[in-house]
């Protein structure tokens, strides 16, 4: 029972922490995601430096909400007309980034290959949020704001199983480029079918429901069902997450469901992304040591760069041919370089590292 209470008590200080932080950027001119490091590194209650954190918490726990939240606010239709631009800066743009990211990581600062590969494949997803916020703001064009949040919505899965790919190898330490390949593609087809599946039988279950209370948990259940079901089955639960949340958010709310029961499902979507993003945050400031930030400052400054000039190679590689064929003008480059932020889902990565 004291166990139990304990946790409660911790979960509870983390919340009020949350509470505060998110009460106080309003008036401070600090990015809430920073601020939540920040609080984190502050170490508020002695007792969060004793939280242990396990890589089946992050992925299982908070991942499915990240990616989920992400796509099923997404617009299936937009993404459609886009879907080579996007889906080519997606994957291509993410092995590319990798590569050289992790090449960059290995020369630089001498790191073994498969650790800096790995850095290479974490540090590759993209977080839209607050770049598509300020696009809005701008009045900046609208396909340039679905290529940021669509490239972001499969670069996650296509990172996520990369990351997960190469993790396999630095622990056991053997390797195989063309097991490595094929493994990578049927992670990705079959977790295409896993969601598609979970997506369609959950559209048609929110149809026959009309209590908004049970729709809500049938979101739940199919963006954590779809997850465990493809990771029991070993492929990507990122990407049928995705998949499953694009499904429910176009083709499951598209008809049948009241206005009354979208609108409370995209509230407690939003409420759960909130606290899922708000967690990573505070828990990297938690794991995190001031003295060896300080102490590593120059090896985060190259990392830093590495992660860049990694981003500008994969656009600019790829931009003459999506030019070409697909319309996307040549003053998009640096915006889509500078506008691959990262988020919550690298950080999540981070933390599930054993």
């Amino acid at each position: 029972m004291h166990g139990l209470q304990s946790t409660v008590e911790t979960l509870l200080a983390l919340l009020l922490v949350i509470f505060a932080v998110a009460v106080v950027v309003r008036w401070v001119k600090l990015p809430y995601p920073i601020a939540l490091v920040v609080a984190g590194l502050l170490g508020f209650q002695p007792g969060f430096r004793e939280i242990h954190l396990t890589p089946d918490l992050i992925l299982v726990v908070f991942l499915p909400i990240l990616l989920f939240e992400g796509a099923y606010n997404v617009s299936a239709r937009g993404l459609w007309r886009n879907v080579i631009p996007i889906g080519l800066l997606a994957v291509p743009g993410v092995l590319v980034g990798t590569a050289v990211t992790g090449t960059l990581v290995h020369l630089i600062l001498k790191l073994p290959w498969p650790v800096a590969l790995l850095f290479g494949a974490l540090i590759s997803s993209t977080d839209p949020i607050a770049v598509v916020s300020l696009f809005r703001e701008l009045g900046a064009p609208k396909r340039l704001a679905l290529l940021v949040e669509g490239e972001s919505l499969f670069n996650d899965g296509a990172s996520i199983t990369l990351f997960q790919i190469i993790l396999a190898v630095v622990v056991t330490n053997t390797f195989n480029i063309g097991g490595g390949i094929m493994r990578f593609f049927v992670n990705v087809l079959g977790a295409l079918v896993i969601g598609l599946a979970v997506g369609w039988g959950g559209s048609r279950l929110l149809r026959t429901i009309d209590n908004a209370q049970l729709q809500i948990t049938a979101t739940v259940i199919g963006a954590y069902g779809a997850y465990l079901i493809a990771e029991h089955l070993g492929v990507s639960g990122a990407i049928a997450v995705v998949i499953t949340g694009l499904f429910l958010g176009n083709y499951g709310a598209a008809d049948g469901i009241s206005p009354s029961s979208l609108s409370a499902i995209g509230a407690t979507w939003e409420f759960l992304g909130f606290l899922g993003n708000s967690f990573i945050f505070l828990f990297i400031g938690i794991e995190l040591s001031p003295l060896i930030l300080l102490q590593n400052a120059g090896v985060i400054a190259i990392a830093f760069v590495a992660a860049v000039v990694g981003r500008a190679i994969a656009v600019y590689a790829l931009m003459p041919w999506l030019r070409e064929r697909y319309g996307i003008v040549p003053k998009f480059r640096p915006v889509l370089v500078w506008g691959g932020l990262r988020g919550a889902v690298s950080l999540a990565l981070v933390l599930s590292i054993p």
